[in-house]
């Protein structure tokens, strides 16, 4: 030991904000040549390159100074050693310096406080790539138990099932996970909480953990059932809420089941029926817990502002995530266009992903008694695998991987999403920007408007026998005050034509770094069967260049099943061969001479 060792200890950011007492002693010691180095290395225990802060700690722990010395000798003798590399074991008394390294003597970097204490000290689980085929079960084995939560919300000792990833051991895979609170549906007066393995098996193999909430009591408090009500919709939803909190106070104690394998910035809410409608009401903003919802996933969710007659869409906190839907074609409880209503009024970005022939019961395990209505043309596995094709997609986009994977994107908003190969009838796909992005035209003029102006203020003009006018797409489809507050929020551009053709333009400026015109379309019209629209999208630029491409080839093959439900068109720009795109003067919509006279809908008009 030498006599610099026993110096009281001076703090290298102390010095580095111009403490000059404390400087100042610091410097009169080196001014001494005291016998010995002084300690060069990084608080608080001195493992790699120095960074010029002083530490009073005394080298007497192995591996002290054990680096290549000026003197060439193993110890200390006279002069600064050129680096401890071992370190020393003292105990520094102030908090770790993790600022910027230095080379000088005084250490100038930022101080940012203690390392991170209790889960937010566990690493980022390694998650499966996000280059994995959503549709294939995950590379991770899976484990289900039931955990008992003390109280949510009315419900006291509350059953949850969870499904898990595992490691080799069978232990809950290492890391902090996203993961997913969920709440089921009514099916009977069954307990079904934990009748969702064909879906939630498949997402723990993709990493996710989620939790499944017995809220059975809720809806069946005695043994008759309660009918759905804007206020039960809202305890489902605490229920929910409190869950998120349970879980994330829980996971600090090291006894719980899942203690640290939660990340509290990657969680989800998610629903079936009734659970899915509550979804849209839990708060997300400002939560005491700390918890980020990044995203909503609700299976043929209900909607609780349309059928309780809610006082609108600021009441519903669910429509400012990003959300999937997933919707029966045929389902006969949550009829359509209920879930349609829901997507049409999300502010963020959403998917809306229309399982044709399906059945609102096909998302259980167990989902009998079959569901009344029409016949379905799918089965209950071909409507499962669809969900978790593209709800894994959702998931790993929205709410795990800070930077989405393009696989997932296309899925769940672009092309490759418009045929689901997990299913013989196919989908209907369709996504919306947030309402905040910038578009050509969102068509929210008055109803029965016409000329319609342009988000950047140009005015759309017809032609030929072409008829346009702003509507609400869904008025007539659902009856009651509530849903006919809810139709009024959702608008689009309506057009009629006759078999002589007409033309829809629509003044636009030359995209910068986009790839595709993009909008909702649809063909209402009952004598519209066979799924084939008449309609050209046209390109025109201010040199009198033209360009066309029959619709028709960008709308996916499944709304040929479907042409009376909207979906998305995507016309990539690479395809108007013979426009000057930088020159682009108008987007125009035709139908031909001879054309089958009709009746068409367009929403949300885009570049991307």
């Amino acid at each position: 030991m030498r006599d610099c060792d026993t110096l009281p200890w001076v703090r290298a950011t102390t010095l580095g904000r111009g403490a000059s007492a404390a400087a100042a002693f610091f410097l009169s010691c080196l001014a001494a040549a005291c016998s010995g180095s002084v300690d060069v290395g990084e608080d608080p225990t001195e493992t790699g390159t120095d960074d010029g802060s002083v530490d009073g700690a005394t080298d007497t722990g192995v591996g002290a100074d054990t680096g290549t010395k000026t003197d060439g000798t193993p110890t200390d003798s006279t002069g600064l050693d050129g680096g401890d590399v071992g370190g020393d074991t003292g105990v520094d008394t102030g908090p770790l310096d993790t600022g910027v390294l230095d080379t000088g003597v005084l250490d100038t970097g930022v101080d940012t406080g203690p390392p991170p204490t209790g889960c937010a000290a566990t690493p980022l689980a390694a998650d499966p790539a996000n280059t994995l085929d959503p549709q294939t079960k995950g590379p991770l084995a899976i484990a289900r138990k039931t955990i008992v939560f003390p109280k949510l919300g009315p419900l006291t000792s509350v059953n949850v099932r969870v499904w898990y990833p595992t490691d080799a051991t069978g232990a809950v895979h290492p890391g902090r996970h996203a993961w997913v609170m969920f709440h089921h549906a009514v099916n009977g007066k069954r307990v079904i909480y934990d009748n969702y393995n064909g879906i939630f098996d498949h997402w723990a193999s993709h990493g996710f953990i989620v939790f499944s909430i017995d809220g059975s009591k809720i809806f069946f408090p005695t043994t008759s059932g309660t009918a759905l009500t804007w206020t039960q919709q809202n305890t489902v939803a605490q229920v929910i809420s409190e869950g998120i909190t349970y879980a994330l106070t829980a996971q600090e104690t090291s006894t719980w089941d899942f203690a640290c394998k939660l990340d509290i910035g990657r969680v989800a809410i998610a629903g079936h029926s009734r659970g899915g409608g509550a979804t849209i009401l839990v708060p997300h903003a400002a939560r005491t817990d700390g918890a980020k919802i990044r995203g909503l996933v609700s299976f043929q969710g209900v909607d609780p502002g349309e059928l309780s007659g809610s006082t609108g869409t600021a009441s519903i906190p669910g429509f400012d995530l990003p959300a999937i839907w997933f919707d029966a074609g045929l389902d006969g409880d949550v009829i359509y266009p209920i879930n349609a209503l829901q997507y049409g009024r999300t502010r963020n970005i959403a998917s809306f992903v229309t399982i044709l022939g399906s059945k609102h019961t096909f998302t259980l395990d167990d989902w009998s008694p079959t569901q009344g209505g029409t016949t379905p043309t799918v089965t209950a596995d071909e409507h499962k695998a669809v969900i978790n094709q593209y709800g894994v997609a959702f998931m790993r986009a929205r709410v795990r991987d800070a930077t989405p994977g393009a696989s997932d994107l296309g899925r769940i908003a672009g092309p490759s999403g418009f045929v689901s190969t997990a299913s013989s009838g196919d989908i209907t796909l369709s996504w919306r920007l947030k309402q905040t992005d910038p578009h050509i035209s969102k068509f929210q003029d008055p109803v029965g408007t016409f000329p319609v102006k342009t988000d950047a203020g140009g005015s759309l003009s017809v032609s030929g026998s072409m008829a346009a006018t702003t509507v609400n797409p869904y008025a007539g489809t659902l009856g009651g005050a509530g849903a006919g507050a809810v139709i009024a929020e959702i608008m689009a551009l309506q057009l009629k034509w006759d078999t002589t053709g007409g033309v829809l333009e629509i003044p636009v400026a030359p995209p910068t770094g986009k790839t595709a015109i993009v909008f909702d379309y649809t063909q209402p019209t009952a004598d519209v069967t066979s799924g084939i629209t008449p309609f050209y999208v046209e390109a025109t630029d201010t040199a009198g260049g033209t360009a066309s491409v029959p619709l028709a080839t960008y709308l996916g093959s499944g709304w040929a099943k479907r042409p009376r439900r909207f979906a998305t068109a995507y016309v990539p720009l690479a395809k108007l061969t013979g426009v000057a795109l930088d020159k682009l003067k108008s987007i125009r919509l035709v139908t031909k001479s001879g054309a089958v006279a009709g009746t068409a809908m367009i929403d949300q008009l885009r570049f991307e």
